[in-house]
């Protein structure tokens, strides 16, 4: 019985390392592109910046899918589709950063008259 277990384990062992590997392979593409196209530019450290706060979303999606991807490898699908959920609300939110702050300030001058 215990050598079952023992199997079952290595093998969940194996899913989380090929998910993990797969995870920082994507991730490290994704940087290593990204921070060649803003290296080309004048001013490297704004460019960055820059790049960096225009993809926070990306990064939010790529974690909250690795986190997801986790739990399922741990079958633990209820926790999977909740990190799924909030990577998904995070995602949109992160996204569309500058359109939520405007709408959200031009219903607060509104409701101040001003």
């Amino acid at each position: 019985m215990k050598e079952n277990k023992v199997i079952k384990r290595k093998r969940e062992l194996k899913q989380t390392l090929r998910v993990l590997s797969v995870c920082t392979v994507v991730a490290t593409t994704i940087i290593m592109l990204t921070l060649g196209v803003s290296a080309a530019g004048e001013n490297y450290v704004k460019g960055v910046g820059e790049l960096i706060f225009d993809n926070v979303a990306w990064v939010i999606l790529i974690v909250g899918l690795c986190g997801a991807g986790f739990a399922a490898v741990k079958r633990n699908y209820t926790a999977a589709l909740i990190t799924v959920g909030v990577t998904a609300v995070l995602f949109v939110v992160f996204d569309n950063a500058e359109t939520i702050i405007t709408t959200v300030g031009d219903v607060i001058k509104d409701a101040m008259g001003i």
